[in-house]
């Protein structure tokens, strides 16, 4: 869909916003960016737009369209991108929802792809969640891109509130890449809160999987991975711009294929409180762990922003 037709949607979405909320369907727009760089000046620049419906007060149920323009790029490499995707959500009872996604992607190497995500997420009691997730998508690299490499992801995450300090999170499930290689993995966190009132805690975190086609060429693949990270976590509510703000630092140890090396990451996410007409989401982060790229000097930083308008 050419930038033409896109304004002509909104636009039509504007003109008709009126009416709509007259018939409990409210429009909204969204928009959004996310950047990221890594060591090896590997940079992913994605910018999108698109609109969409809320048919319930509570804004669960919804459906929408989104367009994406993408920017891949690293030293003697570049391709730009377009996606057309389409989007909704569902409550289907009073503890689970379901949502999903379906894109379609070109890019101007000559790639086009299907893909996607589709997730049943719920809260069986008041002290437990879980979640059953499957999405594919395109591996992010120069050469997985020239190659057209994508994966396939299943996986159950969930948590529990063993007590009113205490949590225990997790998630298990595999990655199918569509060059052969499989990759099954598990990641395990817990926490407790130090203080209430401040919005302060610990938590201690691991994850670990395994490549059956290890150093394809593709992306980072060791046979074997794991690491171990602790930090402290902070959230605080922000009245002055109607929203919540959190950040994480860890620290710990990493080993790809018994090379072990320091590991460490930072976040800060501010996003806006549920119920306003604008709502937001800033987030920056940066990591420097074999598990996203590879070797031990490897770091990425991340940043990204979002926002959308209830007519």
């Amino acid at each position: 869909m050419n930038t033409a037709k896109n304004s002509a949607l909104l636009a039509a979405l504007l003109l008709a916003a009126p009416a709509l909320s007259a018939a409990g369907r409210e429009p909204f727009a969204l928009g959004g960016v996310d950047l990221s760089r890594d060591t090896d000046d590997f940079r992913v620049e994605n910018y999108s737009a698109g609109a969409g419906l809320y048919f319930s007060d509570n804004n669960t149920d919804r459906a929408g369209y989104r367009h994406s323009e993408i920017h891949y790029s690293a030293p003697e490499f570049h391709t730009h991108g377009r996606s057309e995707s389409l989007f909704g959500a569902k409550r289907i009872s009073d503890s689970f929802d379901a949502s999903g996604e379906l894109t379609q992607t070109h890019l101007d190497n000559g790639q086009n792809k299907t893909l996607g995500w589709g997730q049943l997420s719920g809260q069986p009691n008041t002290a437990s969640n879980i979640e059953v997730r499957y999405e594919k998508n395109l591996v992010e690299s120069a050469n997985a891109l020239n190659a057209g490499i994508t994966y396939s992801a299943l996986s159950v995450a969930g948590d529990y509130q063993l007590t009113d300090r205490w949590n225990l999170a997790g998630v298990a499930g595999r990655f199918d890449f569509s060059d052969g290689n499989e990759r099954p993995f598990y990641r395990l966190k817990t926490s407790w809160v130090v203080s209430e009132t401040y919005g302060v805690s610990v938590y201690a975190r691991t994850r670990k999987y395994s490549d059956s086609d290890p150093y394809n060429g593709y992306y980072f693949a060791p046979r074997h991975f794991q690491d171990y990270l602790g930090g402290f976590a902070v959230r605080r509510r922000l009245p002055w711009v109607h929203g919540t703000l959190s950040g994480q630092i860890d620290w710990g140890r990493q080993s790809a294929d018994g090379d072990t090396t320091p590991a460490r990451s930072w976040l800060l996410r501010l996003e806006s409180w549920a119920g306003t007409r604008w709502s937001y989401a800033i987030a920056t982060g940066y990591s420097a762990t074999a598990g996203v790229g590879g070797g031990g000097n490897y770091q990425y930083r991340y940043s990204s922003a979002s926002v959308v308008f209830t007519f």
